[in-house]
């Protein structure tokens, strides 16, 4: 193991480096689990390049609220997870997710979920625990987005707070966050309609609860891909008012919407819902202009706003 004390040990440090030695290695088959993921998503070709270089650093702090800091050496990091455009995908979500402010366990149960859903877990199987102890390696490489991620999620907060009716049950429901199996399977959802639809073929994923989250996640993840829409056309129900993106794009991510069963066994576990529509024809253009989102995140600058952003919005809008 290539493990480093900064600075002079303490008996403390002694002791984590210890445990952090202790532990089993990456099982292979988590990692191609996780590769397996990133073949589901899509991320800008900028986001990727970042995403490689931040996975290829020399270093990283890994337990930072040590005492005294460990640093974890790039040759430590399997290869195979730099070289694999799918992992690095996944590395992303891992980003996203974390930046949404999921922990290490629940995005493995997303990662399962999403498994799950797609088919996949038979011919990948791993253990939410295996997936935990390669995520807890490359979460301290995430956090070189976390301003992007907040940057999004505070974008989302601007729309939405543009054109709430003020109803504080729809808000509150839109700033809690998803149950992670909830949010693989959307995920899975939406990768599905971001990689097939087209014009004439697309999805429309509507609901309220978790909207924040799901809505960050995807303007981060697939920017040009995406349209975000917070409100219906009065005139005509059918049609929807875009506050974020453009008529042709693939997946409409729908604020409101009728409950639907998401769980096992006939249990409600969301008010989401998944229903084709046509963006040429049901799309009404609204003037806020935030099609413009995009252009810094595309060209991959960070944004102005800290991780606590997120927490704070969640306390604010709860």
């Amino acid at each position: 193991m290539d493990i480093f004390i900064a600075g002079p040990p303490s008996y403390d440090s002694v002791c984590h480096t210890a445990a952090a030695l202790s532990q089993p290695g990456i099982q292979p088959h988590a990692i191609s689990a996780f590769e397996a993921v990133g073949t589901l998503l899509h991320a800008p070709a900028l986001t990727v390049d970042r995403a490689v270089l931040a996975l290829d650093s020399n270093e990283v702090a890994l337990h930072t609220g040590w005492a005294q800091p460990i640093f974890w050496r790039k040759n430590e990091l399997p290869p195979y997870l730099r070289k694999s455009s799918a992992c690095v995908r996944s590395f992303l979500l891992l980003a996203a997710l974390m930046g949404v402010q999921y922990d290490e366990e629940q995005i493995a149960e997303v990662v399962c979920q999403m498994l799950q859903s797609s088919n996949m877990a038979q011919c990948f199987p791993v253990t939410e625990s295996e997936l935990r102890m390669l995520l807890t390696v490359l979460e301290p490489r995430t956090r070189v987005f976390i301003e992007d991620i907040t940057h999004c999620n505070m974008r989302i907060l601007s729309m939405i707070s543009n054109v709430s009716s003020g109803d504080q049950d729809d808000t509150h429901a839109a700033s809690s966050q998803l149950p992670p199996n909830t949010m693989g399977k959307l995920l899975v959802h939406a990768s599905q309609a971001i990689r097939e639809g087209t014009s004439e073929k697309s999805v429309e994923l509507c609901g309220s609860a978790g909207f924040f989250d799901l809505a960050t996640i995807l303007l981060w993840l697939a920017p040009e891909k995406i349209v975000i829409s917070l409100r219906r056309s009065n005139a005509h129900p059918t049609d929807r008012l875009m506050d974020y993106g453009d008529t042709g794009r693939p997946l409409l991510i729908q604020y409101g919407g009728g409950a639907v069963n998401c769980g096992a066994k006939g249990q409600p576990a969301s008010d989401w819902k998944k229903v084709p529509w046509s963006s040429g024809k049901a799309l009404a253009i609204d003037a806020l202009g935030w099609a413009a989102v995009a252009n810094p995140l595309l060209r991959g600058s960070a944004g102005v706003f800290s991780g606590v952003a997120i927490t704070a919005a969640r306390k604010w809008f709860g």
